[in-house]
């Protein structure tokens, strides 16, 4: 590029060099700009298979393409330079054409940033999905838990309420067996008796 305006500048009757070395170190600092978003721009592989970042990969390709088609014609423009300067009526033709590479380098320099902002802003975003992803399969546990503590509290009272009732309904049984036990005692007790006074007066 400091070739390009060199050969520019040496034009014969050319007025307004500064001008023109303005312009191109513009150009070379829009350049430097693109080239620092380039070397920030992630692999594919690097992405997750989220449809939103592979859109977004799709997207900025688009703008990366149009830096290299832009890049290429730029430097073939500048190798023209270096290896024939323009005359003097020509001259302004050639400083427009450097203009324009100027505020298109800046413009995809710009673009390039806002992609990657953009970039930062869904990575973000998936974050926070995931964050959110977690605590609610985390809160879906914490339910689950107490659902099968719940059960497990209520089955384990009906066990020890058919175990009370079984220990009563046993207790009614024993009751029920020393009674009639009683009984049949008192009832033979009395056979005997009456034997007895029947002896007695015979």
């Amino acid at each position: 590029m400091h070739d390009a305006s060199f050969s520019l500048c040496s034009c014969p009757l050319l007025k307004d060099s500064h001008a023109i070395f303005d312009v191109c170190k513009g150009t070379e600092w829009a350049i430097a700009a693109v080239q620092d978003e380039l070397d920030r721009t992630p692999e594919d592989r690097e992405l997750d298979t989220s449809d939103e970042l592979q859109h977004w990969f799709q997207r900025h390709w688009q703008i990366v393409s149009s830096v290299e088609r832009n890049l290429n014609l730029f430097f073939l423009f500048a190798d023209q330079l270096r290896q024939n300067p323009p005359r003097i009526h020509r001259l302004a033709g050639h400083v427009d054409k450097l203009h324009a590479y100027h505020a298109k380098f800046t413009d995809l320099a710009r673009r390039l940033t806002v992609s990657h902002e953009k970039l930062h802003m869904l990575k973000l975003h998936t974050r926070v999905l995931a964050a959110h992803r977690t605590a609610r399969m985390q809160a879906e546990a914490e339910r689950a838990r107490r659902h099968d503590f719940r059960t497990a509290w209520r089955e384990g009272r009906a066990q020890r309420q058919a175990v009370r009732e079984e220990v009563r309904r046993s207790r009614t049984v024993t009751h029920d067996l020393r009674m009639s036990q009683m009984r049949s005692l008192n009832e033979r007790g009395g056979d005997h008796a009456r034997d007895f006074l029947e002896d007695a007066r015979l």
